[in-house]
């Protein structure tokens, strides 16, 4: 369960995602098919947020804040599109 806030300033978007994780962040995720890549859950939410809110937003520049409440500080992830 969380929240996404996207905020567009017309050049980049900021994203902040607030979790309330019910699996292993830094757990090995399950293996997608075709897929060589035995990725984290952390990459795949990541993945899953650029795929359906910063692509469809017309992409660019990125910057995303995850705040989790099992960690004490945030962990930051940026990209372009």
């Amino acid at each position: 369960m969380g929240q996404l806030q996207v905020i567009d300033d017309g050049y980049d978007l900021f994203l902040t995602l607030l979790l309330y994780p019910v699996f292993g962040w830094d757990d090995a995720a399950y293996h997608l098919e075709n897929d060589p890549e035995h990725r984290t859950f952390a990459e795949i939410l990541v993945d899953v947020v650029a795929a359906d809110v910063i692509e469809p937003w017309g992409g660019g520049k990125w910057h995303l804040e995850v705040f989790r409440t099992t960690a004490p500080d945030p962990e930051d992830w940026n990209g372009e599109m």
